[in-house]
């Protein structure tokens, strides 16, 4: 129930036609169904195939209106699924099992509880105010990755997701969830043939964007001694 009631009611259908709007208004009828179906599907690590299939609607962003690549996407999925993934990450244990083991990189402050975008500025900018007050010079790169969530591989997220001590019928779920995924795009009342992705996670939905935190998490590991490294999500 609580899953169900953090719904944004005014976004739109996904790929079963249902609206948030509907679930919401039904709460008190098809939380205990739902959660008899989740704990089904979990027991043999599954999901339904419609579940895979994402329905993009390109939204400008700026510059020439004929360059695809100036529109960003929004992908939007089965409703029920998206329930699924609040129960299994803000709802379980999962997110409070890694933050407790100190498992999620401590300079990361994209979809966490209690970070923002103003922490990370408030972070960068007291390392600055130290490294001042030492005289000590300062050299700031911003790194942006191209298309980050759409080439996250799907073996090494797996791998990671093992090494952080998630198995059993969870990896085999996320596994699942992962494989085979499709997308058609949306104009209006025309849609694409199918595109079928062997890559990527989900950008907006819950586990999409715990499993990218976790896929990018040992990047500033890549910094020589001397070097600090604040993260928002893809944004170094």
């Amino acid at each position: 129930m609580k899953a169900i009631k953090k719904l944004k009611p005014n976004l739109s259908a996904g790929p079963d036609s249902y609206p948030p709007v509907l679930i919401r208004k039904l709460v008190n009828s098809i939380a205990e169904p739902l959660a008899l179906i989740y704990n089904s599907l979990m027991s043999v690590g599954q999901v339904p195939d419609m579940w895979r299939l994402a329905i993009v609607t390109p939204v400008y962003k700026n510059g020439a209106a004929y360059d695809v690549s100036n529109y960003c996407r929004i992908s939007l999925t089965c409703v029920f699924c998206e329930v699924m993934e609040r129960v299994i990450v803000s709802l379980s244990v999962v997110s409070d099992y890694l933050m407790r083991k100190g498992l999620i990189n401590k300079h990361q402050h994209g979809f966490l509880s209690r970070k923002s975008t103003t922490a990370n500025l408030l972070k960068t900018f007291d390392d600055w105010i130290l490294a001042i007050n030492d005289r000590a010079s300062i050299i700031t790169a911003y790194i942006d990755f191209s298309k980050a969530f759409d080439v996250v591989c799907h073996n090494k997220l797996l791998h990671k997701l093992a090494a952080c001590g998630i198995t059993g019928n969870l990896l085999s779920w996320i596994n699942n969830f992962l494989s085979g995924r499709s997308q058609v795009t949306r104009i209006g009342h025309s849609y694409s043939n199918v595109t079928y992705l062997s890559s990527g996670v989900v950008q907006g939905s819950c586990i999409g964007s715990l499993l990218f935190l976790i896929y990018v998490n040992d990047v500033s590991e890549a910094f020589p001694d001397g070097c600090v490294c604040k993260l928002y999500a893809d944004d170094i």
